[in-house]
């Protein structure tokens, strides 16, 4: 039992939202976490689980009413695909987080695009391409981005560049299973941005640039803090616009957009911590931020705000490597030693067999490595880093 402690309650409890658990509970918050898999990592983390369907909204309230639960918070985690659920039970808690109403302007990518194309804040043409449906071909063009219109991440996405393309991903996928959107492909500088809002101000924790996988695919493979104050200032100044609009208030956001002369063009964004070590890993690490102890505390009222160091040098780097066995992997032990890298987490071995990375799920769990204060060398040295594998054909 919680006893006087304040009850945090998690809503999917993946290896990624181990760090959220840990630090509620240094934060003193009792840790109830939720779960269909019965084998998810984090249940064993929390003070008290239980076993049940998180995409059911009515079994977890009939859950939280028979044992008596009554959270003081909803832990963030980065789960986008039950972030739907998670603002119901806030907003039927009536706890502070994102309210159900942004939150499904959030994740149904095609009303997100109506909403801010409608206030002026995103300058595109977005097609809903519906499940099991016909529609007219000769609207379809290129080059566009195809995309399923919920759920997070880099699934299923596709940049269209031909006619060839549109037959390839496309008419010879007819008819789609679930609902797609088509958008316009839009060129420039991709970033990644998290941020806390507190109130109606935006409090950035990190803008950082993104290497992304070749075309067709959008996977990003790397990230590096952006140090640019002017290009900092200018999406402080657009995400203000956004949230507003959204009516999104006191929440964590994570996104990810593209800077160009035209200005910026919001790709998506969400109400979730970052994942992809981010939260997690690289932002503690590099930037000394933890945003789950920053919304706790707000969420407890002894904190309204707080101020990010920008001015390092940092990137986050995955495994892309080509596909095929490996059969050699780099000293990593040695690298940190000599203080080329200072943090990584390699899951790979020799003898696996690996396909090319085209999305969150063949890329993420291989691992990482972060370089720091190399500046204008980090990329230089994360590929000569990768090419220390030997991977047999």
């Amino acid at each position: 039992m919680s006893g006087t402690k304040k009850t945090a309650l998690l809503i999917g409890a993946s290896f990624e939202s181990v760090f959220s658990i840990k630090t509620a509970q240094s934060c003193g918050f009792f840790v109830i976490a939720l779960d269909g898999n019965p084998n998810a990592q984090g249940l064993k983390y929390a003070d008290q689980f239980f076993v049940v369907d998180i995409s059911d909204y009515k079994k977890i309230c009939s859950l939280l009413f028979e044992n008596k639960i009554e959270p003081s918070v909803v832990l963030p985690a980065p789960v986008g695909k039950i972030l739907d659920v998670t603002a119901k039970i806030c907003d039927h808690f009536q706890l502070m987080g994102p309210s159900y109403s942004c939150v499904h302007k959030c994740t149904d990518k095609y009303l997100f695009h109506n909403e801010l194309n409608n206030a002026g804040l995103r300058d595109a043409v977005c097609l809903l391409l519906a499940k099991n449906t016909q529609f007219d071909r000769n609207k379809l063009f290129f080059p566009s981005v195809l995309k399923p219109r919920f759920g997070s991440g880099s699934r299923d996405v596709r940049v269209i560049q031909s006619q060839t393309d549109l037959e390839k991903y496309i008419f010879n996928k007819l008819p789609f299973d679930e609902d797609m959107i088509l958008e316009s492909f839009v060129k420039g500088s991709e970033f990644a941005y998290d941020a806390l809002i507190v109130g109606n101000t935006v409090h950035s924790v990190s803008l950082k640039r993104k290497i992304n996988t070749p075309l067709p695919y959008r996977q990003c493979t790397s990230y590096s803090i952006c140090n640019d104050s002017a290009v900092i200032s200018l999406v402080e100044e657009f995400f203000f616009k956004v949230c507003k609009l959204l009516g999104i208030k006191n929440s964590i956001i994570q996104s990810d957009l593209i800077v160009n002369d035209d200005g910026i063009f919001l790709i998506e964004m969400s109400p979730r911590p970052t994942g992809h070590y981010i939260y997690n890993v690289f932002n503690p690490k590099i930037l000394n931020i933890n945003v789950i102890e920053l919304f706790l505390k707000l969420s407890d009222q002894t904190q309204s705000q707080f101020s990010a160091n920008q001015k390092v040098h940092a990137s986050i780097n995955f495994f892309d490597l080509k596909a095929g066995t490996i059969s050699l992997i780099p000293d990593f032990e040695k690298l940190k030693k000599e203080k080329i890298i200072s943090d990584y987490l390699c899951n790979l071995k020799v003898g696996d067999k690996i396909e090319y990375a085209v999305d969150g799920k063949t890329l993420i769990p291989r691992g990482y490595f972060i370089i720091e204060e190399k500046k204008d060398k980090e990329r230089e040295l994360a590929l000569s880093i990768l090419n220390m594998f030997d991977i047999k054909q």
